[in-house]
């Protein structure tokens, strides 16, 4: 049985959670110079076809925020037949989907 102390902590750390988590979007989209954008998107796309799993996958969810989909299709369609993991098929097919 969970102590008071553990249930109050959890229930702290729930509340945190959700009132930080529309933290993370912005209400107006910030305006980035276009060649700063360019750059952005460049390094996101080698990110992309990094061979590394994870930087791969949130480089393909910020090109796919980006409006970049295409690119985020190209890069990781080939990766999900080879792919043996099970979480990261589900990751690869979830962003494929989204782009």
């Amino acid at each position: 049985m969970k102590t008071f102390a553990q249930r109050l902590l959890r229930g702290i750390f729930l509340i945190t959670l959700s009132a930080t988590s529309s933290w993370s979007v912005a209400a107006e989209p910030v305006a980035v110079a276009k060649d700063e954008k360019d750059r952005c998107i460049a390094l996101l796309r080698g990110g992309l076809a990094s061979e590394e799993f994870w930087p791969a996958m949130h480089a393909a969810e910020a090109l796919t925020l980006a409006e970049e989909g295409e690119s985020v299709v190209k890069g990781l369609r080939p990766r999900l037949p080879l792919e043996t993991n099970d979480q990261r098929r589900c990751g690869l097919a979830r962003e494929l989907v989204r782009a």
